[in-house]
């Protein structure tokens, strides 16, 4: 969105009111005096910036520094409907970290959250369009969202997904079933009526 500052001759309430309802950040009232215009730019700009910290500290998970639940949520029910619309095909990854309360319990917690920090880092590698996301959405579990993606591309996605945490190499003395972290996914694609 372009914000648009309003600038008119005309010192009149129902018009400054007008410009107002039609979008406009701001109405600035002829002669223009440079200084005024200037403060109100730059009040707008931090204005600007602090919606944009906002925003990014409520979609971004506070750890691991990918989307959240609450990024993944919004962006699912926004491609669910243009995918429904274009009728096109959308896929979910679901990723898990193999038994990592066995690593936490084992490594610690500060370890337990360097471990989800290079998983995420791995993982958001993967996505490199940018309708594509990846998000933390709990614990140990993240999701990948892919739109206009069929299940083959999400199959191969997904197993590109596995061999990045494969090559990170992260040690896991207590799981049973490898001696390094690994990730279980599933994908699921369809087109939403």
């Amino acid at each position: 969105r372009i914000p648009v500052l309003f600038v008119s001759s005309r010192d009149d309430e129902e018009d400054e009111a007008r410009g107002l309802s039609l979008g406009a950040i701001d109405y600035i009232v002829k002669p223009i005096r440079p200084s005024i215009v200037q403060a109100r730019v730059r009040n707008h700009i931090e204005l600007k910036r602090s919606r944009d910290l906002l925003e990014r500290l409520t979609t971004q998970d506070h750890l691991t520094g990918i989307s959240n639940r609450r990024r993944f949520d919004d962006s699912l029910a926004q491609e669910w409907q243009r995918a429904a619309r274009e009728q096109t095909p959308l896929s979910l990854v679901a990723i898990d970290i193999d038994h990592f309360k066995a690593y936490n319990d084992h490594y610690g917690h500060p370890q337990g959250d360097q471990c989800l920090i290079r998983v995420a880092r791995a993982l958001a590698t993967c996505v490199t369009r940018p309708t594509d996301l990846v998000a933390r959405c709990g614990g140990e579990e993240f999701a990948g969202l892919l739109p206009s993606t069929d299940s083959t591309g999400a199959a191969r996605l997904a197993g590109q997904m596995r061999a990045a945490i494969e090559a990170e190499g992260l040690e896991h003395a207590r799981s049973p079933t490898h001696p390094h972290v690994t990730i279980s996914l599933g994908v699921a694609t369809m087109v939403p009526q």
